[in-house]
């Protein structure tokens, strides 16, 4: 189990283990032949977050080990059993010598102290503990590191591999145990039990001394109503025996009478009923072999249902797998159109780009040889035009500036109207070209928006479907879940019921071994039953107490007649002295109802008050075996207690046996037997007849639970609801991004055609004000042109009529035009082979060879996936097909086999009826033999009764023939084993006293008369009145003569007694306030750890499990099942995933249990931190996105405390500050590592 990791911030303890205020950080590691490490190495340095990598069996635990051996952690928990495992041993051959490891702690500001721990273990497994090299004991070694925080008994510095999931098991009770090792309760709770029970026995025995002290105050008054009474009892002795001889007499004479009228009706019934068992006999044994045949049946029904649902259970496991295919088919053929729509888009484009190419290029060539063929053309032109000479250039250069100077101020107007005109138009181009573009881009955006509202409008009505869909399957999946949890709750209930009874069984087993000679017993009395009418069975079977707690009581009431079986007759005793005798089983004691002597009931018995009460009056039993139990029982009182038991043994008016509730016997003699043996082994037999009901019961839970098992068949449409729901939901999650996606590209496309119509309602109106400019400078810069030409017309009249021109502004128009046009021509050319060479540059750069080998590859493997999953699908359909086959086949079998023991069954039911009324038929006449050898056995015993009264009375009864009234010798319900002789012995001096003839002479004529039962009733009632008055007065002034005497007894003891309860109630006080001062420093020590890793689970859980799509995270919380002594009871872990309901912590994913064990352990790690926190692969159960959530995790607590991981996934291992690295070295055969800052690549 995993040991606690922390200790609680309270108490002196936590005084001298409270952390330093200076920060400490594990520098490195230096081992020296420990374990796979051979000779020294140097492992660091350790940066606040260091990730220890390499592969597996490279030696990363056995560095963690390393950090536990320095840190003073026993060897069980270093995967060793003792500390010279720990010893480099290579490649098998000797161990080295020593090991050593030391930890290397920088401390104070910034680092500017060093210590080293060292720890080193020889080859006999013997450490030794240095600090700075000096060596030093445990205790100094330990409390230096406490000195820090490290707690090593708590190891709140490690987690190993394995407690992560050992936290994510534990039950509630478990979690208890781990908070009361992490608050130190469970110092306190060898002290807290102790002092618990001593404030128990200290209450009890205060209640004992004050229920003593009630007792004696009782017991005195007692003795002083006793002394009262003492002298007046002989008065009443000699009324008493006066009363008696008439009674016995008149009792005696009515007891003859109605004997000799039971004799003759018995003798009419036994012969009907003999008829009726042998033609029930026949019957029994039709029935016998229907049975056999039945429960063969019922075996091979059971067997083929069970077939069945083993084959519905393979069926049941091959659905959902089909139906994940097909998903995973739709999925896949999804992706493949995508692809290859995507393919051929990237091949029109790249056919698009090839067009383009050759066009542009065609059009370059086209626009090189008109560039050329125009400077031929102006290379001919040039050639033909007017030269002058340079007298006459001179000239026109003076005429020039004469011109010029005229015309400074129209040329200076002409300047800046041309410069206007130049801008605007400048203007007004770049603005239409710009309302060109946004009126293309205006187009566009309004088809996409078009495009994407009819997408978005797909998509929503997508949704909706799927949506109702799953509200459907959801509605099915109620439905069929609350069928379900009917039948389970029924199913949980009969389970409950068969395990409780089952858990009965056991105990009784558990209680009571049969032996061989009980068990042979057991089976012959079976046979007996089974093949001589009228054995009804033993007479421990065939009654019930009415309450548990006289169960030794009966047993040594009834003693060795507990076994004895009863029997009609003694002929069927005879029959079966005979089987036994032939089968060898031993030896048994018969009762045979015909031929017992039974005593009558002492009425009077039943009104002594108090516990008292007769032994038959606590059995119950049938009527017809009455008489077996009245001579067993005889008038044997049970009481609860032995006091009880003297005073009516010894007090009442007629001596009886009586039993207390523990097994003490007091016998008609006055002999007090106590603590028989065996008793409490053969009282428990009274708990067998019990058992059988229970067995019964059980086999009728089986029944149910089997027609309840045949009866379900929803487990397979319940688990293809909740895959087609999942699907559903997978459907509708996907289109309801894809549905957020295009609503997103919608806003953007409408957010951009709302700009692109603000950008054209803006440059609109400019457009159209520059237009409207442009035509008024045009016309200002003609007027200016031609006034300028006015003036240069004058000035140059002369010189354009000598050199042939009608106008100079001609001369230089055809002269300036052609240079103009030149250049501009080429210009153009220019411009139009730069832009057609950045074109071409530009399309041959695009790549499309590339996306289209991408796009193939993926279409290549979804092709192959979808191939797999096709055939997959396919085998999956013919094993469901193949299995079903096989299911409706086992289903037929199943149904002609149940069609047979059904059958079977009635022929079964028929028989059962027809034993059922003979048996009714039988037991009515049964009854009636019964209740006449009842009636005549209590006839007998009632006459025998009133002999023996009248001799322990000493009432002298008149015999005939000089017949003396002698004592029958003996108890008959004595509780020891007599010898065969003297039971003989006493049951022929029982008969001759019951063939004793008495003289009725002496009965007066009025009592001789033959009486109604009612009369019989009136006249006894008026005797026994009479007699129990006397009784009565006689009970109640029964005289004690050491009364005196023991009042003064009871006065001293009461006194004595006083004191010890005053003394008991100081000490229950004193036990009480010291338990209650232990219970709550527990109780705070408990609930400062509880509150404290209670308040910050929730806040480490929300981080590991926040993301993007769940910011707010998960929820996680602890719960008490008991505020008051929360030690005693278990703690419920809660953990609540993102977007999941409440679940128990047992039935979350591996992930989600790592991820709340990991809150736990980080939350209990928070209350008692030490400097650095080491982890040995905890995200091994965490799926990517987990792991990247703990690492960031992790990253954020580096500031607070010093994170050493060991992990396999990168996911973590990238996110730390330094890796060190751990690999297998071959040749040497140890293990060696490598460090790596990770901080100079950030």
């Amino acid at each position: 189990a995993l040991r606690c990791s922390l200790i609680l911030r309270h108490g002196k303890e936590h005084d001298m283990a409270s952390t330093s205020a200076e920060p400490v950080r594990l520098r490195e590691l230096v081992v020296d032949n420990f374990k796979s490490y051979k000779g020294e190495q140097i492992i660091g340095p350790f940066k606040d977050f260091t990730a220890i990598i390499g592969p597996n069996g490279a030696g990363k635990s056995n560095l963690m080990d390393a950090v536990s051996f320095v840190l003073g952690v026993q060897a069980r928990h270093l995967r060793g059993n003792q500390l010279k495992d720990l010893l480099f041993r290579g490649d098998g051959s000797r161990p080295a010598a020593r090991a050593t490891v030391t930890a290397v702690f920088e401390h104070g500001a910034n680092g500017s102290n060093v210590t080293k721990f060292s720890r080193s273990v020889n080859s006999d497994g013997k450490s030794d503990y240095r600090i700075n090299g000096r060596s030093v004991s445990w205790d100094a070694y330990d409390k230096a590191l406490q000195k820090w925080g490290i707690l090593v008994k708590a190891r709140n510095f490690l987690v190993f591999q394995g407690d992560v999931e050992s936290v994510a098991s534990k039950s509630p009770k478990e979690l208890t145990a781990l908070l009361e090792q992490v608050s130190r309760s469970d110092e306190l709770k060898s002290e807290y039990d102790e002092l618990r029970a001593a404030k128990e026995r200290a209450e009890e025995n205060t209640i004992f001394n004050f229920q003593k002290k009630r007792g004696i105050a009782a017991e005195r008054k007692q003795y002083k109503e006793q002394k009262e009474e003492a002298d007046r009892f002989q008065r009443l002795v000699l009324d008493k025996r006066s009363k008696t001889r008439q009674y016995f007499l008149w009792q005696l004479h009515h007891i003859e009478v109605v004997m000799r009228e039971h004799e003759e009706k018995l003798e009419e019934l036994n012969g009907q009923m003999s008829s009726l068992v042998e033609e029930q006999e026949e019957i029994d044994g039709k029935l016998r072999a229907e049975k056999k045949e039945h429960a063969r049946l019922t075996r091979t029904v059971l067997q083929k249902e069970k077939d069945v649902k083993k084959c519905e259970k393979e069926l049941d496991r091959q659905r959902p797998l089909g139906i994940k295919l097909q998903e995973n088919m739709k999925h896949v053929t999804r992706k493949l159109e995508t692809h290859r729509k995507s393919m051929e888009k990237v091949k029109a484009d790249y056919e698009k780009q090839q067009e383009k190419l050759r066009a542009l290029k065609a059009e370059m060539s086209s626009v090189e040889e008109a560039e050329c063929a125009f400077r031929d053309a102006m290379d001919e032109d040039g050639a033909g035009k007017l030269q002058l000479a340079e007298k006459q250039v001179a000239e026109y250069n003076r005429l020039k500036e004469e011109a010029g100077r005229r015309s400074f101020a129209l040329r200076q107007d002409l300047e800046k109207a041309k410069r206007t005109l130049k801008v605007n138009s400048s203007d007004r181009e770049t603005t239409s070209a710009k309302v060109d573009e946004l009126v293309t881009a205006e187009e566009q955006l309004k088809e996409t928006v078009a495009q994407l509202e009819e997408r978005h409008a797909k998509v929503s009505a997508a949704v909706s479907e799927h949506v109702d869909k799953l509200s459907r399957l959801q509605t099915e999946l109620e439905d069929v879940v609350s069928n379900a949890k009917q039948y389970a709750q029924r199913y949980a209930e009969l389970t409950a019921l068969r395990e409780e009874a089952e858990e009965k069984l056991r105990d009784a087993r558990a209680d009571r071994r049969q032996s061989e000679k009980e068990a042979r017993m057991a089976e012959s009395l079976e046979a007996l039953q089974r093949l001589i009418p009228g054995v009804h069975g033993r007479l421990v079977d065939l009654c019930k107490p009415t309450q548990r707690r006289f169960h030794t009581a009966l047993t040594v009431a009834l003693g060795k007649n507990m076994d004895a079986i009863v029997v009609d007759t003694e002929k069927t005793a005879v029959e079966c002295i005979a089987y036994m005798r032939e089968q060898r089983v031993g030896v048994c004691t018969f009762i045979p109802l015909d031929t017992i002597r039974t005593k009558p009931v002492n009425e009077r018995l039943r009104r002594l008050g108090g516990t008292a009460k007769l032994v038959q009056d606590v059995l119950d039993f049938s009527p017809r075996v009455a008489r077996a139990f009245q001579y067993a029982c005889g008038n044997t009182v049970v009481c609860d207690e032995l006091n009880e038991a003297k005073r009516i043994a010894y007090e009442e008016g007629e001596r009886v046996k009586v039993v207390t509730l523990d097994g003490t016997v007091i016998s008609k003699a006055g002999f007090i037997t106590g603590g028989i043996s065996g008793v409490d082994s053969r009282s428990q037999r009274w708990d067998e007849k019990a058992m059988e009901s229970v067995r019964r019961d059980r086999d009728r839970f089986e029944r149910e639970l089997a027609e309840l098992t045949h009866s379900r068949r929803s487990e397979a449409r319940e688990q293809k609801l909740r895959s087609d729901i999942s699907g559903e939901q997978d459907r509708i999650r996907y289109f309801k991004l894809d549905l957020e996606n295009t609503n997103e590209r919608l806003q953007g496309a409408k957010k951009d055609l709302s700009n692109v119509s603000k950008g054209l309602n803006k440059l609109r109106p400019q457009l159209g004000r520059l237009e409207r400019s442009i035509s008024p400078l045009q016309e200002q810069v003609s007027s200016l042109e031609e006034n300028i030409g006015s003036v240069e017309d004058e000035v140059f009249a002369e010189f354009s009529r000598s050199v042939g021109v009608e106008s100079i502004r001609e001369f230089e128009a055809k002269q300036l035009r052609n240079a103009h046009e030149k250049a501009e021509k080429s210009m153009q050319f220019t411009t139009q082979i730069a832009n057609l060479r950045n074109q071409i540059e530009y399309e041959e750069s695009r790549d499309f060879a590339q996306p289209m080998e991408n796009l193939q590859r993926s279409i290549d493997v979804d092709r192959k996936q979808l191939e797999k999953i096709r055939d997959e699908l396919a085998q999956c359909t013919s094993d469901a097909e193949k299995s079903e086959r096989v299911l409706e086949g086992k289903r037929a079998e199943a149904a002609v086999a149940r069609e047979e023991a059904d059958k079977k069954a009635e022929e079964m039911k028929s028989a059962k009826n027809k034993v059922s009324e003979l048996t009714k038929q039988i037991g009515t006449i049964k009854k009636k033999v019964t209740a006449q050898e009842t009636e005549i056995e209590q006839s007998r015993n009632r006459r025998h009764d009133v002999l023996m009264r009248c001799r322990v009375e000493e009432v002298d009864l008149p015999l005939l023939d000089g017949e003396e009234l002698d004592d029958t010798g003996g108890d008959s319900m004595d509780i020891e084993t007599e010898p065969e002789s003297q039971a003989a012995r006493r049951q022929n001096e029982r008969e001759a006293k019951m063939s004793m003839r008495v003289d009725f002479s002496a009965l007066a004529r009025e009592y001789r008369k033959k009486l109604s039962a009612q009369a019989y009733e009136s006249m006894e009632e008026k005797f026994q009145e009479e007699i129990q008055q006397i009784t009565l007065e006689m009970a109640k002034l029964a005289p004690n003569l050491r009364a005196n005497e023991r009042l003064e007894d009871v006065n001293a003891r009461l006194e004595d007694l006083l004191q010890e309860f005053e003394e008991a109630r100081k000490n229950a006080k004193k036990a009480t306030e010291k338990f209650l001062a232990v219970k709550e420093e527990r109780m705070n020590r408990f609930m400062a750890a509880f509150e404290h890793i209670s308040k910050e689970i929730d806040t480490i859980y929300k981080a590991l499990t926040r993301s993007r799509s769940f910011p707010a995270g998960g929820n996680a919380y602890l719960t008490l099942e008991n505020t008051d002594e929360p030690f005693e009871h278990g703690i419920k872990y809660t953990a609540m995933p993102p977007m999941k309901r409440f679940r128990e912590i047992e039935q979350l994913s591996g992930g989600e249990k790592t991820v709340a064990a990991l809150s736990l352990l980080f939350a209990i790690h928070s209350f008692q931190p030490s400097p650095f926190f080491v982890l040995d692969e905890v995200d091994a159960a965490l799926d990517a996105s987990n792991v990247m959530q703990v690492a960031r995790f992790l990253r954020s607590k580096k500031e607070n405390v010093q994170i050493i991981v060991i992990s396999l996934k990168d996911t973590l291992y990238d996110k730390a500050d330094a890796l060190a690295g751990v690999y297998r070295e071959q040749d040497e055969g140890c293990s060696k590592t490598l460090t790596l800052d990770l901080r100079e690549y950030d």
